[in-house]
């Protein structure tokens, strides 16, 4: 068990290190071409369009690696919500649920988002020329991620409750 949890776990910081670089490259992006094109536009009153396409790529990128952030770190809207006032055997019945209904959504999204990404392989951005399947890849690198993460963190909760020394620390 604790081989596949530390595969698990270098998985999950892999994939948390490649949402991030990506996020990171989208948010550069997105700001750079923004200031450009308020350059363009405050001093030779024009514009150029394919920097308006890579705004709107970086947003998905940068949503969707976003998203699958959020479940590393347990924080999606699901968690206050249906939580806040529950205790006890409900509340871990609860996160169990929720846990797993995140887990359908994220496989629709890692399954339907890859064939989404495959058949964007041969249609182009009318302005930049690029597959657009590349930046659709962000669909189900997001569904991937999140659900390693997810796993990842079932089974760490797990292994950390049966051990017997963390007993007094483990609520």
């Amino acid at each position: 068990m604790k081989n596949i949890t530390y595969c698990m776990g270098m998985l999950a910081n892999g994939l948390a290190a490649v949402c991030t670089v990506f996020m990171v490259v989208a948010m550069f992006t997105m700001a750079t071409s923004v200031f450009i094109q308020i350059m363009l536009r405050m001093l030779l009153d024009t514009t150029w369009l394919p920097l308006d396409d890579l705004i709107v790529y970086g947003f998905s990128v940068i949503v969707f690696s976003g998203t699958a952030l959020v479940f590393r770190t347990n924080t999606h809207l699901a968690t206050p919500v249906f939580l806040d006032k529950l205790s006890g055997r409900p509340k871990e019945v609860i996160r169990w649920l929720i846990d797993i209904f995140c887990l359908l959504f994220l496989g629709l999204m890692l399954v339907e988002g890859s064939r989404y990404a495959i058949d964007g392989l041969y249609q182009f951005s009318p302005l930049l020329r690029v597959p657009v399947g590349y930046i659709y890849m962000a669909v189900p690198l997001a569904g991937l991620s999140g659900i390693v993460f997810i796993l990842h963190r079932r089974l760490t909760s797990d292994a950390y409750r049966q051990d017997p020394s963390n007993q007094e620390i483990v609520p």
